[in-house]
């Protein structure tokens, strides 16, 4: 009598382990990009926050305007920039498979007088495929960010 190897693995088990294998995959990837889209609006709102805190701030402390420009005209999805006369203080990137649109919608430029007060309060809503956040920026100067769109 023959003895059989038992050194390997029969097609059968590794048909039923890649079976098993693409039917995990299947469930794990679509919640893998929910999770991805969230993730980039909630980066890049934080962000946003981020930019103006620290306009507000260098603001207070050169006690005069300080300027957030988006980097193409109107268009905040496309990074942005702080401006303090002729002197860039910080640069933001463009931010991928998201888009921001502003209240008001001919948002321009936030500018911060010395005092730390903007010009005007304003609105953000950031979206990705998945999920939208709102930056609010007051009358005051304080920025902040919440889930879901902007009230």
């Amino acid at each position: 009598m023959r003895r059989r190897s038992t050194a390997g693995f029969t097609l059968v088990e590794i048909l039923v382990v890649l079976t098993l294998l693409g039917i995990m995959m299947g469930l794990g990837v679509p919640s893998f990009r929910n999770f991805i889209g969230s993730q980039r609006a909630k980066a890049a709102s934080y962000e946003l926050v981020t930019t103006l805190l620290l306009a507000r701030s260098e603001a207070i402390k050169r006690n005069a305007d300080v300027t957030i420009t988006p980097s193409t005209a109107n268009t905040w999805t496309s990074g942005w920039s702080v401006a303090s006369a002729s002197t860039t203080i910080q640069a933001q990137d463009e931010f991928t498979n998201i888009t921001v649109t502003t209240s008001p919608t001919t948002l321009a430029s936030v500018t911060f007088k010395g005092t730390g007060r903007p010009t005007a309060s304003a609105k953000w809503e950031i979206a990705s495929a998945t999920t939208t956040r709102c930056v609010k920026l007051d009358s005051a100067g304080f920025a902040s960010t919440s889930t879901g769109t902007c009230s």
